[in-house]
């Protein structure tokens, strides 16, 4: 995509990859879906914002660029679900001299099986196992939140959200909240778990 893609409706892309290579905005007044994201490449300069909620039912990638890219979703939320089989580095990779702002915005990490959490800066986090029994690991790094941190959605029957897999720091500058079914397994390293708000299990 090299100019806006937008969108009023529900839908999107649901199957394989979309690349977008220059500045404009993805999205509109409904919620847009992809199934691998990539905002730039490796020689863009790029700011791409979105506009309404974003869907990614595999990863999100900003890639590492000769100049720099930008993924820009505030005041939005974007729900990320995919598989992460190895682990460490999450569903949402950001290259190490480009940017990902989140001011005002909730990401949403529902996947069902294998998903880590990528140790980024966020506003609201909401880490929330997609079915039964599954389990939603913390990746490796710090994780800071300036908003709120909750566990689970409340109604997903024996959600986990494990932080001793990669032993992160989670800091939450707002509220930790753990909702109903689901269990939060603490990483037994210290100040590895830091709350500036209340906790709320």
């Amino acid at each position: 995509v090299t100019s806006t893609l937008s969108q009023n409706g529900t839908g999107g892309i649901s199957g394989g990859s979309v690349m977008v290579e220059s500045t404009g905005s993805i999205g509109g007044a409904g919620t847009t879906s992809f199934g691998t994201l990539y905002v730039g490449s490796a020689a863009t300069t790029q700011t791409t914002t979105a506009g309404g909620t974003i869907t990614v039912k595999n990863r999100v990638r900003i890639p590492q660029s000769s100049g720099t890219n930008t993924f820009d979703i505030t005041s939005r939320t974007l729900n990320v679900s995919g598989v992460d089989v190895s682990g460490e580095t999450g569903l949402i990779w950001v290259g190490s001299s480009e940017v990902f702002t989140v001011t005002s915005s909730t990401v949403i990490y529902n996947g069902i099986a294998q998903s880590t959490v990528s140790a980024l800066t966020y506003n609201n986090l909401e880490v929330n196992p997609g079915a039964s029994s599954t389990t939603i690991r913390l990746g490796t790094g710090t994780i800071t939140v300036n908003g709120n941190f909750f566990a689970g959605d409340g109604s997903t029957a024996s959600a986990v959200v494990n932080a001793t897999r990669f032993n992160p720091t989670l800091d939450v500058n707002g509220n930790f909240t753990i909702r109903n079914n689901t269990t939060y397994q603490a990483s037994n390293t210290a100040s590895s778990l830091l709350i500036a708000g209340n906790f709320d299990n």
